[in-house]
């Protein structure tokens, strides 16, 4: 049993339980794999999810400027790892296609050791953010930045594969991103190679067509079946000068695992590189477990902080093995839930048939055109592009949709190194922007609505709807804009505040000071919850002028007070009615008295 004494009150005691916890939990889920009924199902599903996986693991590879190989070998050493050690049942990890343009980006820029160096350092944090219990905070990246990421990364996976389809090569070093590298493409249309383009074309139409036909189909492995045929029946596809590009021979093998290389001349560059990678692998493979939990529901709930560290064990191993970094996938965990898979052993499986094929089909795989890679990766591409909920987004919400497109630009006249942390600052903005929007209103509730303070041209009751924070600073101080002279008590009900920080009361003191000095006097009313106890230690520490003001429970005590006030020094010099003053009650009466006699 776990400890429940004073130790375990403690974070580290805490953190220790719920390990303890995730680890009981991983022994349940490996010995469900080693239950005879399932293995028929998961067998099945396996052999499904591998035929998708192995030509989309091969033109991920190329799209990232690796050799073929090591997207196989990133597929299986990756795909173990994470099936092992992740925190959804039946999520499938590999190679994504929303990686590739940075990955080519980190590769071109640092070289191979500099990208595996990337992936170990995102691998790292990957653990560590699972093991803190940070794992929940990455579903709280709001949509529109995730929409906004997948649309640029798919436009960018667009642009740098067309030219492939077209048959002529294009640099990846243009100035201006995805947006340089489509200028260029455009430039050497002139260059097209019709075998190619007809290829590739081919390619990307069986992928969009077979799975409406039925989506049990393989769609990637049969596109790069037919692809591949017409281009060796037509003769177009045989080695030597005036053929079209080959994929090339695999070697058959996994690599041999090794401690790589650090290149640490440029660590603060590849620092930046792998908090990139981390933040968008995260992303993609959190986003992926999340469709197969609205998928398998009769399987357990997904454990955030357990795949994460699952994809970050699955990415120090991929270093390990000079593979790229590895997330979970959509496509082909999509593929395993739609196939019965049961258990982990499904994703295990799939990894083992990939080394199967690797090692008995490394021949064959060679004679893969490229272009049929490229029209496979398109057709991923174009279902990555969010345009139906950018339109729903412009018609809901213009800021939302404007930290879309903000992130997309980006994405695509720079690279994913930049555009990942600005469409994070555009999110945070918004947020900011949406928790700022602070409501000031006169308040008419039952409650002043019944009081003489209603009507009483001396004193103002105002509810402040909205939190009180840094960002609250422009609406704040623009509080009393449009309210008549002669206010002399302004009551400020802070019921539907729901958070006050240290900026919120510098706010709140600059507004008392200022009104002060308008002979204004300030009262405030009704706070709720940590606002009230915020409040209170706020008044005990360096807030003078809040120590000063007069908090009060509820309305009626407020005006209690004010009617108080007000008989204390004869009225308040503005209404007529002096002696029939209600919100003064007996008090004002005695003072009306003593002044007639």
């Amino acid at each position: 049993m776990p400890d429940t004494g004073p130790a375990a009150e403690t974070l580290g005691g805490l953190r220790w339980i719920r390990l303890r916890r995730q680890m009981a939990l991983l022994v349940g889920e490996w010995r469900e794999m080693f239950r005879p009924r399932y293995l028929p199902s998961d067998v099945m599903a396996a052999v499904a999810v591998a035929l998708v996986a192995l030509p989309l693991s091969l033109a991920i590879a190329n799209a990232s400027g690796v050799r073929p190989e090591v997207g196989l070998t990133t597929a299986i050493v990756g795909g173990i790892v994470v099936a092992l050690f992740g925190g959804s049942r039946l999520q499938v990890s590999g190679p994504a296609a929303a990686m590739t343009f940075l990955v080519y980006e980190i590769l071109t820029k640092y070289r191979p050791e500099g990208l595996i160096a990337a992936t170990l350092l995102a691998g790292i944090l990957q653990v560590a953010t699972g093991l803190s219990g940070l794992g929940r905070v990455m579903q709280f990246v709001p949509r529109p930045v995730v929409a906004g990421f997948l649309t640029g990364i798919g436009l960018t996976i667009l642009c740098t594969q067309l030219p492939v389809i077209l048959g002529y090569d294009v640099g990846h070093d243009e100035e201006g991103g995805a947006v340089g590298l489509l200028i260029q493409t455009v430039r050497g249309v002139g260059r097209t190679d019709v075998r190619a383009l007809a290829v590739g074309v081919g390619a990307v139409l069986l992928m969009v067509g077979l799975p409406r036909l039925d989506r049990r189909l393989p769609a990637p492995l049969l596109a790069v079946l037919g692809s591949t045929a017409l281009a060796w029946s037509l003769g177009w596809a045989h080695e030597g000068a005036g053929s079209i590009g080959l994929l090339g021979e695999l070697p058959g093998e996994l690599p041999r695992p090794r401690w790589p290389e650090i290149p640490w001349d440029e660590f603060n560059e590849l620092v930046v590189a792998g908090m990139a990678l981390f933040v968008l692998a995260s992303i993609e493979s959190l986003l992926s477990a999340s469709v197969v939990e609205t998928m398998a529901r009769d399987v357990p709930r997904v454990d955030h902080d357990q795949e994460l560290i699952g994809q970050g064990l699955g990415n120090l191993a991929s270093a390990m093995f000079g593979g790229i970094p590895v997330t979970g996938v959509i496509a082909r965990s999509a593929t395993n839930v739609q196939s019965g898979a049961r258990t982990r052993l499904a994703a295990i499986l799939h990894a083992l048939l990939i080394l199967v094929m690797m090692m008995v089909l490394a021949r064959p795989v060679g004679w893969i055109p490229l272009a049929t890679l490229a029209g496979v990766l398109v057709a991923v591409a174009l279902r990555m592009i969010e345009v139906r909920l950018l339109w729903v987004l412009w018609q809901a919400s213009r800021a939302e949709a404007a930290v879309f497109l903000v992130t997309t630009a980006t994405i695509l006249v720079t690279d994913l190194i930049v555009g990942v942390p600005v469409g994070l600052m555009a999110a945070l903005l918004y947020v900011i922007w949406e928790m700022s929007a602070l409501r000031v209103r006169t308040a008419t509730g039952d409650e002043v609505e019944r009081m003489p303070a209603a009507q009483c041209p001396a004193v103002r009751v105002i509810e402040v709807d909205g939190p009180l924070f840094f960002g609250s600073g422009y609406p704040f101080r623009n509080l009393m804009a449009g309210q008549e002279e002669g206010v002399r008590y302004l009551i400020l009900d802070l019921h539907l505040v729901p958070l006050l920080d240290v900026t919120g009361a510098v706010l709140l003191e600059e507004l008392i000071e200022r009104l002060s000095e308008r002979g204004v006097v300030v009262h405030l009313a009704r706070p709720r919850g940590r606002v009230r106890r915020r409040l209170a230690l706020l008044r005990t520490a360096a807030f003078e002028t809040l120590r000063k003001v007069s908090v009060h429970e509820t309305i009626d005590e407020a005006l209690e007070s004010v009617g108080a006030e007000l008989a204390a020094v004869g009225g308040c010099g503005v209404c007529p009615q002096r002696g029939g003053c209600g919100l003064m009650g007996d008090l004002g009466q005695q003072v009306w008295g003593r002044e007639r006699g």
